[in-house]
């Protein structure tokens, strides 16, 4: 079993059955993305998604945060359509 030494899977009777069925914890380095394959593809695919909206958009180099923003909202936007069914309300700000 994989965990990121969050603290979720610390309790002693939650470790003794784990061991008891011969499974073995492997911990990863807190807050180290790049052990965890999953975070560091997702953390990949939006800068790469990002930096493509940049480039096709022809804009400097210090835009970078306001294109990852933009990228940011449209990908939740688009989770809430696919779970819930509809797009979230705009946000005022």
């Amino acid at each position: 079993m994989m965990s990121d030494t969050g603290g979720e899977y610390k309790s002693k009777t939650f470790k003794k059955m784990l061991k008891d069925r011969g499974i073995e914890i492997l911990q990863s380095i807190p807050y180290a993305h790049q052990q965890n394959g999953r975070a560091e593809q997702i953390i990949r695919t939006i800068t790469e998604k990002a930096e493509s909206m940049r480039l096709q958009a022809c804009v400097p180099q210090s835009w970078w945060e306001s294109r990852l923003n933009m990228l940011l909202m449209f990908t939740i936007r688009h989770l809430c359509v696919a779970i819930i069914g509809r797009p979230i309300s705009t946000p005022v700000w």
